[in-house]
């Protein structure tokens, strides 16, 4: 005698059968789909992190190249060349043709005291000067065009009527003899 399984056996391995499927399903197809979602997403909020990162760059890419112009410009200033001992009267002259060339009136040319250490002397001088405005503003500009390194220590300026009165302390460098 043989029992035959009665419906609700039937029903119970159909759905112990599709349950089995779906349990099967999930763990060889929808398991692993899973775990690919959960590492894009990881790899999503890098790759954000790394564009907010990037973006703050971007945005200070203009203070950066303005940095990098005024280094430009310190190295420029740091690149010229010492004056060499003979060769104060060759600035002397480009002195007395940059003032012409600017209107300024140069009443004196005054060297001072020089100092010297291991390396280096320092000459130090005072120019007296008389102009307009712009005539001493293009003997600034003049100076800073000059191929020696100069350091320009004070500036004092006096009106009196229609023209102004310059004293302008200068600091010249050339190597010391050994």
């Amino acid at each position: 005698m043989q029992l035959k399984p009665s419906r609700q056996h039937k029903k119970s391995t159909l759905l112990i059968g599709i349950l089995t499927m779906i349990m099967i399903f999930f763990y060889f197809i929808l398991w692993p789909s899973w775990q690919h979602v959960t590492e894009a997403k990881a790899q999503m909020v890098v790759v954000q992190a790394n564009l907010r990162q990037q973006e703050k760059v971007i945005k200070s890419i203009p203070e950066l190249r303005q940095g990098k112009t005024e280094v430009q410009n310190q190295l420029e200033k740091l690149e010229k060349p010492l004056l060499m001992e003979d060769e104060w009267t060759q600035i002397l002259l480009q002195l007395e043709d940059g003032a012409e060339l600017s209107g300024v009136i140069l009443d004196g040319i005054l060297p001072q005291e020089a100092k010297e250490n291991e390396q280096y002397v320092f000459m130090p001088f005072e120019l007296q000067m008389q102009g307009t405005y712009w005539a001493l503003v293009d003997f600034l500009r003049f100076l800073e065009e000059m191929p020696w390194l100069l350091n320009y220590e004070t500036l004092t300026v006096k009106q009196e009527e229609d023209r102004l009165h310059a004293e302008l302390h200068i600091m010249t460098y050339y190597k010391a003899k050994p």
